[in-house]
């Protein structure tokens, strides 16, 4: 069957999924679905779903902590979340990370993020990856800087990931980044100057966003 792109506009639902199980839910409208990217936008207050530590036992103090015994554990419950920065997701088809660009609330460009996770996998009105908790800030003036350092750490000390697994979370995010010094898309387009449809409304979850195709 010929896979059929996503129409701008649309609604979708980007699932992290760890070890077969649902871990966050975000609905999303596409921007754009071709040649092998897609480009998704997540405006500020989109309500979405984030895994928490269960009542039956104790939550760790240390964030990094907390998510690696949620991902050993696998018994996490969801909490309703606002996405607090309006943000454009740009997802290379074979890549592990997205490439963010984030604008202040007076639209003002505020620059780049990458997020490193697993290669997407496309479902039929889903997309599937994984969040690799470690990421990197881009400013406007394009300096760089590691973000989560000690999550990604902290997923290796509790043993939720290997270090080869880590060091290939972190090779990925090198790329990113040779990406952005060489000028290489996305970064070499103009999506700074970018705005969504006036007409579109913020994106809901649908009332199956739980289920995994």
């Amino acid at each position: 069957m010929t896979e059929q792109n996503w129409r701008p506009g649309q609604t979708i639902v980007l699932q992290d999924v760890w070890d077969g199980k649902l871990w966050s839910a975000r609905p999303m409208k596409v921007v754009e679905d071709s040649g092998g990217r897609i480009i998704l936008w997540k405006p500020k207050g989109t309500r979405w779903k984030v895994p928490v530590t269960p009542p039956v036992r104790p939550k760790a103090d240390n964030r990094g902590e907390r998510v690696a015994q949620l991902m050993i554990h696998r018994d996490w419950l969801f909490e309703d979340r606002e996405w607090d920065v309006s943000t454009l997701w740009i997802i290379e088809e074979g890549r592990g990370c997205a490439i963010l660009a984030s604008w202040f609330d007076d639209s003002k460009f505020w620059g780049w993020y990458v997020n490193l996770q697993e290669q997407y996998s496309r479902k039929a009105t889903t997309l599937q990856t994984m969040d690799l908790a470690l990421d990197i800030l881009i400013d406007s003036d394009r300096s760089w800087r590691w973000k989560d350092e000690d999550e990604l750490k902290a997923l290796v000390t509790e043993g939720a990931i290997d270090q080869r697994k880590a060091d290939q979370i972190r090779a990925e995010g090198l790329a990113a980044i040779a990406d952005l010094e060489n000028n290489a898309p996305p970064f070499s387009e103009p999506w700074d100057q970018w705005k969504p449809d006036p007409d579109w409304e913020a994106p809901v979850l649908p009332e199956d966003w739980e289920r995994l195709e």
